[in-house]
């Protein structure tokens, strides 16, 4: 059925895209994204796999308050996954604190230090971490369901987030790395103003480091996902430069003269960004329980326990030669801990005329 779905879905997409709709172009990428996400979950190995790896982590590291279900391995398989029931409420419901007599705040911390080792460490994390998949348990205890999507980030991706938490713990050649990554993701101060990398990574700096050390209370998460057009004005405005009018006209009236041939090829791109845009939307579900319940306490509080976690090798840096920095340069990991579904394969075959 999902099969049919994006096989019909697929060509329409297409056509509309070559006739110059730059939303559907993008939208053609998403779906991309959404078949081989849908293609995983479809095979349920992937997410007893990843319930046991992470219940064994979570038990290493000693998060005694965040329960992952125990699966029944011999009453579960590809299209059945059998699991412990935890009786427990959504932990934003109104009634929650009362139902359990548990005080969420204390959950709430154990369950950010959990989700920053994973992403930090390995690169990986819980890819749907809204209320609903939060249950606060009868004992006081947080459950933590749905283990069916997982984020992976790309080796660059992954490096980035650690570069960013090690400049915001104090690491000032940290700013600079930033802003010479994001100049390679096509976010360039240096290129749209010709300002050098140390400019670009002091307007970086006073773009991210308030959002990952101010309380949740004060800050909004939502500028750290913006898309690249967007990312490129915001870091002008913090820079101080303004683009004329007549110049934002006259690129719009380009754009849509040339729009048609444009988004053909776009097409043809790099597929969607799954991973950063799972990552973007699990920080935002963290943020809108960091103001309910945290609302004192910054996304990097606990600054000696993520120095811990970044002394362990990460990936290798994307920037190359004398470009990386001896604090950014990082020998390639042993290996990660987890690599992903191990059953992970086509669960369905598009047909030949899926587009």
């Amino acid at each position: 059925m999902v099969d049919a779905d994006l096989a019909l879905l697929t060509p329409v997409v297409r056509f509309l895209a070559r006739q110059g709709v730059e939303q559907v172009a993008a939208l053609h990428s998403f779906l991309g994204g959404l078949g081989q996400q849908v293609a995983e979950e479809l095979d349920l190995r992937n997410e007893a796999e990843a319930m046991a790896r992470f219940r064994a982590l979570f038990a290493e590291l000693g998060l005694d308050r965040i329960v992952i279900p125990e699966v029944d391995p011999t009453r579960s398989g590809r299209r059945v996954l059998t699991m412990e029931l935890l009786d427990g409420v959504a932990i934003d419901t109104p009634e929650a604190v009362d139902w359990a007599g548990a005080d969420p705040r204390p959950l709430l911390l154990q369950l950010l230090k959990g989700w920053f080792t994973t992403a930090v460490t390995d690169g990986v994390f819980h890819g749907d971490l809204h209320a609903g998949n939060l249950l606060l348990l009868r004992d006081g205890r947080l459950g933590l369901i749905d283990w069916g999507i997982l984020g992976r980030l790309d080796p660059a991706t992954h490096w980035l987030f650690r570069r960013l938490l090690e400049a915001c713990l104090g690491d000032v050649d940290g700013w600079r790395d930033v802003a010479q990554v994001y100049r390679v993701m096509g976010l360039s101060l240096q290129d749209e103003l010709g300002m050098s990398d140390a400019a670009a990574g002091a307007v970086a700096r006073a773009q991210l480091e308030p959002l990952l050390t101010r309380p949740f209370a004060r800050i909004d998460l939502g500028g750290l996902f913006l898309t690249s057009r967007e990312a490129t004005a915001a870091m002008r405005e913090g820079a101080g430069g303004r683009e004329r009018s007549r110049d934002r006209l006259a690129r719009w009236r380009a754009a849509r003269r040339h729009g048609r041939r444009v988004v053909a090829a776009g097409l043809r791109e790099k597929p969607f960004d799954r991973a950063n845009f799972m990552l973007g939307k699990q920080l935002l579900y963290v943020e809108r329980f960091g103001k309910l319940y945290l609302p004192d306490v910054a996304l990097l509080e606990d600054r000696r326990y993520a120095r811990r976690l970044l002394a362990r090798p990460g990936p290798p840096s994307p920037l190359e030669g004398a470009e990386a920095t001896a604090a950014g340069a990082r020998p390639p990991p042993a290996g990660p801990a987890f690599t992903g579904p191990a059953f992970t394969g086509p669960a369905f075959t598009r047909p030949s005329g899926g587009g």
